[in-house]
Order: C-alpha cells, then structure tokens, then sequence
C-alpha cells in the first residue's frame, strides 16, 4: 500500500512538474506619440504552466532601454554668451505581469490570443537622479509558437500595452507597442 501511494504520489507530482516551463527572448517595443530617438530595447523573463493543450498561463518580467542625448542652450545672466549643453537621459519601461493564452491550433505552429496584467515601472534617470512611476497595465497580444523539438517552441509574439491611470509627470505616452522573440522551453 505504501509504494502504491508512493508511485501515485510520484506520477502526480512528475507530471505537475512536465507542464511548467521557462522562457526567455528579446524585446522591442515602442511608445505611441514619443518623440524620443528609436525603440525601446530588451529582454524578457518568465515562467509558464501549461494547464492544457490549448491554456497557458505565465508570469513574465521584461526590462527595455533606451538612452537620449538632450541638447539644451542657456543664456548666461549677462545675456551675452550662449552655452549648449548635452545631458545623457536613460528611460526604462518594466512590466512585470501575469498572463493567459490560448492556443488557436495545437501542432507544430501554435497561433495564439492572450493578455496579461501587472505592473508597469516607467523611469528615467538624468544624471544621479531617478524618476520612476508604477502604473497599472494590461497587454492584448497574438502569437505564434513553433515547435523545435518536443520541450523546446520558438515563440513570436506582438503586444500592445496600455497603461492606466498616468498623472502629468512628463510621460506623455499611455500605450505602447511591441514585440518579443524568444524561446519557450517546456520540462
């Protein structure tokens, strides 16, 4: 009775283990109406659970950058020299989020719906100084997973963030757009 209970305990706990997964890529998004230089660059990181062959869920962590260089001119008091000056701004954007999908087609190419929530960090950091603000956030997105091999998917995805409840604080942007590229790897 014992190594019965045992095996069952085993078998349950082996195949829990089978529908976690990790992933990992590359991320590239973009704000709307942001007159900065070019797209944000980074990385995302997660945790998936295949609850079926058609539901995913994941938590999921992404860090993006971008630096600008601010030209500015002052007027010295005298008002008879002119000074310009070059600042080094450095903006991230931080979505820390829980997700769900689901598979359109099961097989070797996964098309895919879903949409995460979370935690959205905005900053920027001008010299020795920090300015960040938390926002709540939620992304619709498609997608497709390709099968490599039986653990590991390809996985492209397009999302469009919206950001909610964003105060005046010189972040003009609300909704942000972007894509991931990376791998899924199921144990």
């Amino acid at each position: 009775m014992k190594t019965i209970l045992t095996l069952i305990i085993f078998v349950i706990s082996f195949s829990t283990f089978s529908q976690l997964g990790i992933k990992a890529g590359f991320a590239i998004v973009k704000p709307v109406n942001n007159y900065t230089s070019g797209p944000y660059l980074g990385f995302n990181a997660g945790l998936t659970y295949e609850w079926n062959d058609r539901f995913r869920g994941e938590v999921l962590f992404e860090r993006m950058y971008q630096k600008d260089e601010i030209t500015f001119t002052t007027i010295e008091q005298n008002q008879e020299s002119l000074q310009v000056d070059t600042l080094t701004a450095h903006h991230n954007i931080i979505p820390i989020t829980l997700g769900l999908d689901y598979r359109i087609l099961t097989g070797m190419l996964q098309p895919y719906v879903g949409l995460n929530i979370g935690m959205m960090t905005l900053g920027t950091k001008v010299k020795s100084k920090r300015y960040n603000n938390q926002f709540f956030t939620l992304h619709p997105k498609v997608g497709l997973n390709i099968d490599l091999t039986e653990n590991f998917k390809l996985d492209l995805a397009i999302k469009h963030h919206i950001i909610f409840n964003q105060k005046n604080n010189g972040i003009s942007n609300n909704q942000i757009f972007g894509a991931n590229l990376g791998v899924n790897y199921n144990f």
